[in-house]
């Protein structure tokens, strides 16, 4: 679950038989052995393992689910169902998916190294940077954009309407200035006064990091991030609806009816949820901006200087990340961050070392309301608990 609104469209149950288990476990955190297939499933719940869990999520209706586990000693990959309904090809625990709101943290990420080369300032305004974009934009400052307290409308509510009623906007494609031009023409509430989820505060950011280094966005990112990390399979695509490589195709369900929704236009996310990535790429990630391999202690300190976020939502936001607080009495502090887009869902949770993690994604959003409950809930704290090394979180 993220702090921000998912589709409106209301998700009825698919009941998909469970397809083969894949695991694969690494003797180090860079390698991973070859996926190998399930034993014959058992009608016996108990133990409730990941395994367990993830087809519990494949018969309750998503096409398939990977779930990730790193207990500090290497990574553990598992994945059920399909990644294709029309093939039944078996969805495999190294295919790529899109990442939405992951992307916010990869952005995050450039901006504050573009803070501690003093070629931005968290207290930039965005009017310094983007003359006229918004009418208010001498009140929004760059921190604001990344921790999503500067009361910039999220046109995302908006386009996702527009979706449901007419399938050719989710092709579209979109520049950054038409996505913030959206909803650009006053705030939500006074800057600085509130919280909320903003999805075109990132598109302006992007717009920043471009003002400020002359390169494009996904060209920072590559340099920056993914090259540095080894992220080989992550990229930043453009205006496309095309995926590259062995990936899985995304779902979700429209007019009553689950659909194929993987030709979703990047364009329509860009600096706000483009990215598209892997579960192994995503731990590299983690652990590298953790582990300090990214940013210098004041930046990594200023990520994780979080607000509330309100409304009952059990975890704070920093500068493109997460504290997760409903975790910390049992099993301490985590990190982390999800995404949502049409067809794709997934989180990521990480101690403070970045050296145990977990993540779950399922190829299905709008995620169905029996998915979303007790079986992705109970996938997410198993995966968090084996990271751990515990019962239970």
């Amino acid at each position: 679950m993220r702090p921000h609104l998912r589709s409106l469209i209301l998700a009825a149950a698919l009941l998909v038989p469970a397809a083969a288990f894949v695991t694969a476990c690494g003797e180090s955190h860079d390698d991973a052995a070859p996926a190998a297939p399930k034993a014959a499933r058992t009608d016996a719940p108990a133990p409730r393992t990941l395994a367990w869990e993830l087809d519990q999520l494949v018969d309750a209706g998503s096409p398939g689910a990977i779930a990730l586990v790193d207990d500090g000693h290497g990574i553990r990959l598992s994945a059920a169902g399909v990644a294709d309904r029309r093939t039944g090809r078996p969805l495999r625990p190294t295919d790529r998916f899109r990442a939405g709101s992951n992307t916010k943290t990869f952005v995050a990420t450039v901006a504050l190294q573009l803070v501690g080369e003093r070629k931005l300032s968290l207290d930039d305004t965005v009017e310094h940077w983007l003359p006229d974009i918004l009418p208010y934009g001498e009140q929004v400052t760059v921190r604001q954009l990344l921790n999503m307290t500067g009361g910039v409308p999220d046109y995302v509510p908006g386009l996702e309407r527009k979706m449901v009623k007419d399938r050719t906007y989710l092709t579209r494609s979109y520049s950054p200035r038409q996505l913030v031009a959206m909803v650009g023409d006053k705030p939500d509430f006074a800057p600085g006064s509130s919280w909320n989820y903003s999805t075109t505060g990132y598109v302006l950011a992007g717009l920043i990091i471009e003002r400020a280094t002359g390169k494009r966005v996904a060209d920072e990112l590559e340099r920056r991030v993914f090259e540095p990390l080894r992220m080989d399979h992550t990229y930043f695509p453009g205006a496309t609806t095309a995926l590259e490589g062995s990936h899985a195709n995304g779902y979700g369900e429209l007019d009553g009816t689950l659909r194929d929704l993987t030709a979703f236009n990047a364009s329509a996310a860009w600096a706000g949820g483009a990215a598209v990535t892997t579960a192994t790429d995503m731990a590299r990630y983690w652990r590298g901006l953790l582990g300090g391999r990214l940013l210098a202690p004041a930046q990594l300190a200023a990520m994780k200087t979080t607000v509330p976020i309100g409304h009952g939502y059990p975890a704070s936001y920093g500068l493109g990340l997460q504290r997760f607080t409903q975790y910390e009495k049992e099993c301490g502090v985590l990190w982390g961050n999800g995404g949502d887009l049409p067809g794709f869902s997934s989180e990521f949770f990480n101690s403070e070392d970045g050296k145990r993690q977990a993540g779950v994604i399922v190829n299905v959003n709008p995620i169905p309301k029996v998915v979303s409950g007790e079986p992705l809930g109970a996938t997410k704290v198993t995966a968090i608990a084996q990271a751990l090394g515990r019962d239970r979180c």
